[in-house]
């Protein structure tokens, strides 16, 4: 573990020199994030099945994996505000975990260590990106929570869509600022171009590692049509 000395001086103990170490750095941030997303879906979940209580609507069941994560719950047909509520109360404690993220990360003077300050960072780019992107593909597509919300609550889907870019303007600044410390704190001596290699190492090792989980996911939500 490395953190930040005492005299304000940063432990270079991440390398970006070569090809081997930018590609081993993108595999460890698919590591670290590919641990910490269960919980994030937990808490996004966890805001549908709060929602369902407080609505006064029966939860059939929960599904979380690493790649996808929904709620099964009961409802009477037809247009009701509180299941557009229901289905924006998933993306809100997303982002709220989002925000307490960056509040724990970037308001210390001292680092987490790198496995504290990986995982803060990863769970600040899932949350404060993954959120208003998902109401953004979602309004776009006419799926899921966001169609539902539009739906449900008697708004245009396209401005769904909008605050979604809306909150990806205003969180942008946040994660960029986390990445940065981040750079400081572990690789003072890298490049800003070392970093294209280490997000497609990133990407790549998301995909792979996510494929064990797709059967089981999808066999797990056809048993709930």
């Amino acid at each position: 573990m490395a953190e930040v000395m005492s005299a304000g001086q940063a432990v270079p103990i991440v390398s970006l020199e070569t090809r081997a170490d930018r590609w081993l750095l993108g595999l460890y941030f698919a590591l670290v994030i590919y641990l910490i997303v269960p919980l994030y879906a937990v808490v996004h979940e966890g805001g549908h099945v709060v929602g369902y209580v407080l609505a006064g609507y029966q939860v059939r069941g929960f599904f979380i994996s690493p790649i996808m994560s929904q709620v099964f719950g009961l409802y009477p047909p037809g247009l009701d505000p509180r299941q557009g509520l229901i289905s924006a109360a998933g993306p809100a404690a997303g982002l709220l975990l989002g925000y307490l993220a960056a509040w724990l990360y970037l308001r210390k003077r001292r680092s987490w260590g790198l496995w504290g300050d990986s995982a803060l960072l990863m769970m600040m780019w899932a949350t404060l990106m993954g959120e208003p992107g998902y109401l953004i593909s979602g309004s776009v597509g006419n799926f899921s929570d966001p169609q539902q919300i539009a739906v449900h609550l008697g708004v245009s889907r396209w401005a769904v869509c909008l605050a979604g870019v809306g909150l990806v303007m205003l969180n942008l600044r946040w994660v960029r600022m986390a990445f940065a410390r981040w750079r400081r704190t572990f690789a003072p001596e890298s490049q800003p171009r070392q970093l294209g290699s280490v997000v497609n190492t990133f990407l790549l090792c998301i995909v792979l590692i996510s494929i064990p989980y797709w059967i089981p996911s999808l066999f797990f939500i056809a048993r709930y049509p």
